[in-house]
Order: C-alpha cells, then sequence, then structure tokens
C-alpha cells in the first residue's frame, strides 16, 4: 500500500466523537486514582498494548505476503479487500501504541 494510498486519512482515535469522549474520560483518570492505583493501571495498559502488538504485527507480514501473491496471480479484485484489512490493522496498531503511552503516562503518574 503506497503512501498515496493513506494520504487525507485521519484514524478514528483522532476524529471519532466516542473514541475522543473516551480518551477526554481518560485524561481525568489521574486525578481519581491513588499514585499506586495508577501505576497498576498504567502496568497493565502496557502489558495489554505489547501482547496485542505481537500478532498484529504477524498479521501485517501476512497482509503483505498475501498482496504479493495476489498481484503476482494477477487478481487483482482481491486488492480493495486487502486494502481495508491493511487500514484495519493499521488502526489496531495504532491504537494499541496510543494504549501503552497511556500506561506509561499513568504508570510514571504513580511512582513516587
Amino acid at each position: 500500500m503506497s503512501e498515496a494510498d493513506w494520504s487525507g486519512y485521519a484514524p478514528p482515535w483522532e476524529t471519532d466523537p466516542a473514541v475522543l469522549k473516551i480518551t477526554d474520560a481518560l485524561d481525568d483518570v489521574p486525578e481519581q486514582l491513588a499514585p499506586e492505583e495508577r501505576r497498576r493501571l498504567g502496568d497493565l495498559l502496557i502489558g495489554i498494548a505489547h501482547d496485542a502488538n505481537n500478532p498484529i504485527g504477524a498479521m501485517t507480514m501476512d497482509l503483505f505476503f498475501l498482496r504479493a501473491k495476489l498481484e503476482e496471480a494477477a487478481l487483482t479484485d482481491a486488492m480493495p479487500a486487502l486494502h481495508n484489512l491493511g487500514r484495519s490493522l493499521d488502526e489496531l496498531k495504532a491504537l494499541m501504541e496510543a494504549t501503552g503511552r497511556l500506561g506509561h503516562t499513568l504508570a510514571e503518574a504513580g511512582s513516587p
């Protein structure tokens, strides 16, 4: 998938009202939790993000392999679906990275 395919694209966590509402609510979490709770929540989020990124990375690699095979076999009808799947995996990976960043922020806020 070329960079041109992504021009003008904004990920849902930057534009989706529901996601933005959750993000705004999470911004207030550090003030509502005791430091030890913040650290534990942060560690949990870091672990979730790490565990989710491993299979996402494997699926992304498989997707590029599948794309090459489809191009080789001239099965271009499947390309739009493959492109959508790639975009979904990229969105999921970016969401997990944001989850990890939030986890680090919370863990640091809970550290003495």
